[in-house]
């Protein structure tokens, strides 16, 4: 979070203090209180123009992160990176986009992921439950960058459709979403369906059935 606070103006809570317990091998973060409400509950209350607000404010920060480039997939202390939408998994640091789709398509007999993308910061869990607004729908954080670090391009926006919340608890939301985005990532999305349906980072509770609506 400190690199996103020094290369951004993406709202994210202050570091006072870090704690690693050895012995149970647990890190332990003291940070600043962020007033708010996540977004997946507070999005029933925010008007049309309030939702609307919320995510041009969302695509903004995704703009800010894809300013960030990398030369490598790796996470920002050149380390392994986080994939998997349910069941995490480890991986890398990858010296090229193939090596990461091999990564990700393990298991598979074959697989539609391409490699011919820029690689640029992502935060790799862009869950409403981990961005925080306010009653007016303005961010006030964005929380949990545990799986941030350098990806392909598509990243964080099919990350983002993939595990987009059903409609009984965010009408609208995937509407309002795929409107705002420049790139929908159409093709990536489908590749990344096909990963997470047969490979093991899968997920376990079926798959989103929110589709882009509009060609990349």
């Amino acid at each position: 979070m400190q690199f996103i606070a020094a290369n951004t103006t993406i709202p994210v809570p202050k570091i006072y203090n870090t704690k690693l317990d050895e012995a149970k091998h647990i890190s332990y973060i003291v940070m600043e209180y962020i007033d708010g409400e996540p977004l997946n509950k507070a999005w029933v209350n925010l008007t049309q123009d309030q939702k609307v607000s919320t995510c041009h404010q969302l695509v903004d920060y995704l703009t800010q992160l894809q300013m960030l480039t990398g030369e490598r997939i790796e996470a920002v202390n050149n380390s392994t990176v986080r994939v998997g939408l349910y069941e995490s998994r480890w991986g890398g640091p990858f010296d090229s986009e193939k090596e990461f789709n091999d990564f990700l398509a393990q298991g598979l007999q074959q697989h539609n992921l391409t490699d011919n993308h820029a690689i640029h910061f992502a935060h790799g869990n862009l869950s409403p439950s981990n961005i925080m607004v306010n009653k007016r729908g303005r961010i006030t954080a964005i929380l949990d960058w545990e799986w941030a670090g350098w990806f392909p391009q598509y990243w964080d926006v099919v990350r983002m459709l993939v595990d987009i919340p059903g409609k009984k608890q965010m009408p609208d939301y995937a509407e309002h979403l795929q409107a705002t985005l420049p790139y929908l990532y159409k093709e990536e999305y489908s590749a990344m369906l096909d990963v997470f349906r047969g490979g093991s980072s899968g997920p376990r509770g079926g798959i989103p059935t929110h589709s882009p609506s509009r060609s990349r």
